[in-house]
């Protein structure tokens, strides 16, 4: 008798344990389907596939999604569930920041993502959308003019860290041009770059002292009549290798998510136009990410921030090929299982950034040629 209450109360025990479970597990599957209120956000470059890619994970969530675009151009206008703006870009608008913030107030927009260069405007005028309740999930002007163009970033690069870079050397005028073959011979092949990450900024390959004299082009003559570092070039030595990207969310210098991934089809080569293709996932503790956590925290960053590798064949060697202050096409983190869009709207930006304390001043050497 005595047993068969026992088993009666286990039994009842059992029952009860098995019904909490079920309750426990209907509410989290009720809190995980309900989507949370829309955000109406604004994006602002929709020409990339970048941007494209950020729109459909933002369209996912049930975020009311907006973006700026150049009159007739831009993929985001074949996605019908995006509400496309017309604007010139802002290299050919000189109003565009004022044009861009009154639009941010007549739309009620909450959210603001850079998904180019426009970053750079809005830093500077940062306070004016948040006086208008935007957030932007950006980083504090001074760590974003340490690597805002290329040749700065190269510089930057050298001076925090110890990270390995390809031969580069700066070019400022067209006798420089010309002498170069004579003063840096050891970088052929290389590559042309111009110091901003701007549409349309072709990379040039030159194979020796007779191409980069042909280069005589509108696009050299242009760069050269430019004012300040925007009138240089920088020559990189050219490296063949395996093409490694990572790139992360920071939050006040402290990697919150981080994602890398390469290119298991497509090696980094001198005549390739670096092209997207097929990207692969790469383990969670690669050591790539350590190097990006330690540049962001030097920098004292807040954003995205991304940077593009080689790993050149049969060795160990890794060098730092660029930087850039915005994501990399981030579809390939989300289905991995790393939402690096979630984690730019999770971070507040109402406040101040910290400065970032870093000893030194601009950096006036203008080559590496070790």
């Amino acid at each position: 008798m005595a047993e068969a209450r026992a088993k009666a109360s286990l039994k009842a025990f059992w029952e009860k344990c098995r019904e909490v479970f079920r309750i426990g597990h209907r509410n989290q599957n009720q809190d995980q389907d309900q989507p949370r209120p829309g955000l109406r956000i604004l994006l602002t470059d929709g020409t990339s596939t970048t941007a494209r890619q950020i729109a459909a994970i933002l369209l996912k969530k049930g975020h009311k999604v907006h973006a700026i675009c150049p009159p007739g151009k831009g993929l985001l206008r074949f996605m019908k569930r995006v509400k496309i703006h017309p604007l010139p870009p802002h290299a050919e608008n000189r109003h565009w920041h004022i044009q861009v913030l009154a639009l941010a107030q007549r739309l009620d927009i909450q959210v603001m993502i850079p998904t180019q260069d426009e970053v750079a405007i809005l830093a500077t005028r940062s306070y004016l959308y948040h006086d208008i309740g935007v957030s932007m999930t950006i980083p504090a002007l001074t760590s974003l003019s340490l690597i805002m163009d290329k040749i700065t970033a190269a510089n930057t690069i050298r001076a925090l860290t110890n990270f390995d870079q390809p031969r580069w050397r700066v070019i400022s005028n067209n006798a420089e041009l010309l002498s170069f073959s004579h003063d840096s011979p050891e970088l052929f092949p290389a590559f042309v770059r111009q110091p901003l990450r701007t549409r349309g900024n072709e990379i040039l390959v030159v194979y020796s002292q007779a191409d980069l004299e042909r280069l005589t082009t509108p696009w050299i003559e242009n760069a050269f009549r430019r004012e300040g570092p925007l009138s240089q070039l920088l020559v990189q030595g050219a490296v063949e290798g395996q093409l490694q990207n990572v790139q992360g969310i920071f939050n006040r210098g402290m990697m919150i998510k981080s994602h890398s991934w390469r290119r298991p089809d497509a090696a980094y080569r001198i005549d390739s136009k670096f092209a997207s293709s097929r990207k692969e996932s790469l383990p969670a503790r690669h050591s790539f990410r350590a190097m990006l956590a330690y540049l962001g925290q030097r920098l004292c960053w807040t954003g995205p921030l991304a940077m593009e590798l080689i790993e050149l064949a049969d060795t160990d060697t890794v060098l730092v090929m660029d930087v850039s202050p915005y994501l990399a096409e981030p579809m390939n983190a989300y289905l991995s299982g790393k939402d690096l869009v979630e984690s730019i709207l999770e971070i507040k930006t109402t406040e101040e950034h910290p400065e970032p304390n870093i000893q030194f001043n601009r950096i006036n050497n203008r080559n590496d040629l070790g």
